[in-house]
């Protein structure tokens, strides 16, 4: 009998064991590819960083994560991601600071991935320097950094 409890137990140990070396099916293996920020000077010596990462996975899923830092303040992010629904509906979800979400839904017939780099990403953050994010000044001026990962 106390074989038997040594051997099962040897047996469950190696289960276990086992378990924690493989890598969960449902996990999501995200590579980053692209990843940039501005810098944004207003007229009365404060600033501003806007900054982001995107990860994909396959043509998709996309998440894109959002960062600003005002000058002597905490950085808020945001997090929005694209993920497609189905063959003409695409799928978008924004977390502000990982409390909640806005989900929509946009009648596109192009990937998570196209859509990013066809339509988000070539708007990314022009807004800002061009009038200030609507503060109508207009006075505002951009440094911009910006890198797109080739895998």
């Amino acid at each position: 009998m106390r074989k038997n409890i040594l051997l099962i137990t040897a047996i469950l140990s190696m289960f276990v064991f086992g378990l924690q070396l493989a890598e969960p099916a449902s996990a999501v293996s995200l590579k980053q590819v692209d990843h940039g920020s501005y810098k944004i000077n207003e007229p009365n010596n404060n600033y501003f960083i806007y900054s982001w990462k995107t990860y994909q996975y396959k043509t998709s899923y996309v998440k894109i994560n959002f960062y600003v830092k005002f000058k002597g303040q905490k950085t808020q992010t945001m997090t929005t991601t694209l993920r497609k629904e189905s063959k003409y509906i695409l799928q978008v979800r924004e977390f502000y600071n990982k409390k909640w979400a806005i989900t929509y839904y946009i009648p596109e017939k192009r990937t998570a991935a196209q859509y990013y780099w066809r339509v988000v990403r070539p708007s990314m953050g022009q807004d800002l320097i061009i009038g200030g994010s609507g503060s109508g000044s207009g006075s505002s001026s951009g440094t911009v950094t910006s890198n797109a990962i080739k895998h």
